[in-house]
């Protein structure tokens, strides 16, 4: 599988293209993301024995659960992406998020992955979160 680059609005081979990552994306939504890749405060914090914060842990399902609550409230300043660019090895980027407007300063939310072979390569699994 080879996909072109697409948003919300692609192409029909895109979106036959997308929905399959996506299908089986949400397939994995009981998978945690590796705490290597983990860089979002989707679950909040909590505090080490040493004081440190830390990121509590996030699964994909948390990511797509968030996505949906966030998509009812829709509002005008909400931007939102899906895309997957490669060949054999697909670099698959999920996020949402606001743009600056007033005294919201704008933020995103990603989730990151490669996908091969119809599977989700679960160990690069990555969210990010911006600011």
């Amino acid at each position: 599988m080879s996909c072109c680059i697409c948003a919300f609005a692609p192409s029909n081979l895109c979106a036959t293209e997308n929905a399959d990552v996506l299908k089986t994306l949400i397939g994995k939504s009981d998978v945690t993301i590796p705490r290597k890749g983990l860089h979002c405060d989707l679950n909040g914090t909590r505090t080490t024995k040493d004081g440190s914060p830390v990121f509590v842990d996030v699964k994909v399902g948390d990511f797509v659960a968030a996505y949906v609550g966030w998509a009812q409230a829709w509002q005008s300043s909400h931007v939102q992406s899906f895309t997957c660019k490669g060949k054999e090895t697909l670099s698959c980027s999920w996020w949402y998020g606001d743009n600056p407007s007033g005294n919201n300063p704008g933020w995103q939310m990603f989730l990151n992955f490669k996908f091969a072979r119809g599977k989700v390569l679960t160990s690069s699994l990555a969210c990010e979160q911006v600011p």
